[in-house]
């Protein structure tokens, strides 16, 4: 009965096809008016949808501070570094910026625990952030315990 049935559909489905690539040659027409594609371009603009600015990178370690220039707004995409310790508990960096003429703190989370029977211990941070910092204002990084030494990256955009 299983052999029946399967050769059943194999003739459904050959004879299907066999219209249907019938029906696709008949479908096709023995000429017609010539057609003629002509290529008008179009005019096209690329505008950036990123942030003006011009790309500046610098390290600071603890207590140190970085100023922006003058007539700039620094905007600051990504902290990375590291941070050591004698001993637990984790070091706690901290990112002070002037925004809008109001002092933030920003704490930068420590991710990872390091390996005890190293000393001394070593924590690394890599984060996407966006932090802003004024013109002529300073960024500040500040230690509760530790030490650490961190990377920002980010653009200067005119104001």
């Amino acid at each position: 009965m299983h052999h029946t049935f399967t050769r059943i559909c194999t003739c459904a489905l050959a004879i299907a096809a066999v219209l249907f690539i019938g029906s696709q040659a008949s479908a096709q027409g023995q000429g017609g008016p010539a057609v003629t594609v002509v290529n008008t371009p179009l005019p096209v603009m690329v505008t950036n949808q990123a942030i003006p600015g011009t790309p500046v990178a610098f390290s600071l370690k603890n207590g140190a501070a970085f100023t922006v220039p003058m007539g700039k707004r620094f905007v600051i995409e990504y902290v990375s570094g590291e941070c050591l310790s004698l001993s637990n508990p984790v070091p706690i960096p901290e990112i002070s910026v002037v925004t809008s003429g109001v002092l933030n703190d920003h704490t930068i989370a420590i991710p990872f625990n390091p390996n005890p029977s190293i000393s001394p211990l070593v924590w690394q941070v890599g984060h996407l952030v966006k932090l802003y910092a004024d013109p002529g204002t300073k960024v500040t990084l500040t230690m509760n315990r530790g030490s650490c030494v961190l990377l920002f990256s980010g653009l200067l955009v005119n104001l």
